[in-house]
């Protein structure tokens, strides 16, 4: 099982520059909100002892010299500004934290979409011998499916990073107006998302991998059914190929539900949890200091600092287990992304074709544990001829065809045109160049969903 930091890393090393330079400013982006959520808690203090106590606060050497200087001349004075700089202090916050939030999603979703067109590109350039060995479904499933699933997991991983920082400007906050308090605070709550994130690990995998392969038999099953509608309709099969789905689909959404559960449950509970810590450091502070309405500011920060910590302890977790719940998605997207291209040259020109087209004692199998569908064939087709291939089901007729085109390489002997080997590795124009001087009526036809002219054209 590779970890989630490792898979991180190698979807960060298909990443442009640009999009680097991009994460870098929306790393200062959410430096930003996490200031301006320190700035926002420590307005609450003032606002409340202004409320509570003007008079004590008044006295305050600062407060005397600022008054001085402002032109205040009661305690009265204090109210407004208070009021407004806590008010600023709040719509500062929301509105880096929104546009930390609007930038993240931006460019997670052009993330995305760079992932998503390489390895469609990396897929496309595979030889034709991998196409024939590899589930079209599995192929559907990592370049649709597999690639939101990894937006996904970039999102709860911008997510993640963004509340972190936010959780320790607050807890730096509380710290310096209770360090003990607010130590015993982050230790219970972290404490708890902690031991629930040690006890979920596994589940939320193990959810995560039959998630991914539930996704990819729904793909499967649709193209089966639909693929097939004709037989299906003539055969009145509908029931079994939906039979089929059902299969597939219920258990998907039992999973995703459960991985959504195991995300949102401690929220409640830790609700709950502190509500009942604010109650007793409520009588604590009463009893330590006597004076209830002395109390207030520090309680009312406390509130404040808890009700803003806690989702982001939350909002952590959350990411977290999205994290962990991809981590198939993200192996499968690594995966695509890691394959070499062969071909990426960009000759047209066909090859001249003059004389005749050879095989020399050519052999072919699909895999080194298969024995040959080729076996020792030399023939030669002189230019104009018309030649047809007849033989058995499984003789290799259309295997012969494939190599005759260049889109299998053969395992032993020579495939020449004009006496020119068109797999010579020292030539690659040579085969590139054949096939675009061929054509090719396949014996079972596809359209594309479009017009007539563009079938015809077909990607010119």
């Amino acid at each position: 099982m590779t970890s989630t930091r490792a898979l991180l890393l190698g979807i960060a090393s298909h990443l442009s520059g640009r999009r680097k330079r991009q994460l870098c400013l929306l790393a200062l982006v959410t430096l930003a909100a996490a200031l301006a959520e320190l700035v926002s808690l420590g307005s609450v203090l003032p606002f409340l002892a202004v409320l509570t106590e003007p008079g004590r606060l008044w006295e305050a050497p600062f407060i005397r010299r600022l008054a001085a200087s402002m032109g205040w001349a009661s305690s009265a004075d204090l109210l407004i500004p208070a009021s407004g700089l806590f008010a600023a202090a709040a719509v500062l916050a929301a509105g880096v934290r929104l546009l930390n939030l609007w930038l993240g999603g931006r460019l997670a979703a052009a993330i995305g979409s760079d992932l998503s067109c390489e390895a469609y590109r990396r897929t496309l350039f595979q030889p034709y011998a991998v196409h024939l060995q590899r589930n079209s479904s599995a192929v559907i499933n990592v370049v649709s499916g597999q690639v939101a699933s990894t937006v996904g997991a970039l999102n709860a991983f911008l997510s993640l990073t963004t509340s972190a920082l936010v959780a320790f400007s607050l807890l730096f906050g509380l710290m310096a107006i209770n360090w003990a308090v607010a130590l015993c605070a982050a230790a219970l709550f972290g404490g708890v998302y902690c031991l629930i994130a040690v006890v979920s690990k596994r589940e939320l995998f193990h959810a995560g991998s039959l998630r991914t392969a539930a996704s990819a038999a729904v793909i499967k099953a649709l193209q089966e059914g639909l693929g097939a509608v004709r037989d299906v309709l003539l055969d009145g099969s509908q029931m079994v190929y939906l039979d089929v789905y059902r299969r597939s689909d219920r258990p998907l959404r039992q999973l995703t539900a459960r991985i959504v559960f195991i995300s949102t449950f401690p929220r409640f509970a830790l609700e709950a949890l502190g509500l009942v810590a604010i109650a007793f450091l409520a009588v604590l502070l009463v009893i330590r200091n006597g004076n209830s309405s002395a109390v207030i500011p520090i309680l009312g920060t406390f509130a404040l600092g808890a009700q803003r910590l806690l989702p982001a302890l939350q909002q952590c977790y959350t990411g977290w287990t999205t994290l962990k719940s991809f981590s198939a998605d993200l192996t499968g997207v690594l995966e695509v992304l890691r394959q070499p291209i062969y071909s990426v040259s960009g000759y047209s020109r066909p090859l001249a074709f003059e004389r005749d087209l050879s095989f020399s004692g050519v052999r072919f199998r699909y895999a080194p544990e298969t024995p040959d569908v080729v076996q020792g064939l030399s023939f030669v087709v002189p230019r104009g001829q018309r030649v047809g291939i007849i033989g058995s089901t499984g003789s290799g007729k259309s295997t012969t065809v494939d190599l005759l085109m260049g889109l299998l390489d053969p395992t032993e002997g020579e495939i020449l045109v004009d006496g020119l080997s068109i797999h010579d590795h020292r030539h690659p124009e040579r085969l590139l160049g054949w096939r675009a001087a061929i054509a090719h009526v396949p014996q079972s036809i596809y359209l594309a969903d479009s017009s007539i002219a563009e079938n015809i054209a077909f990607g010119a």
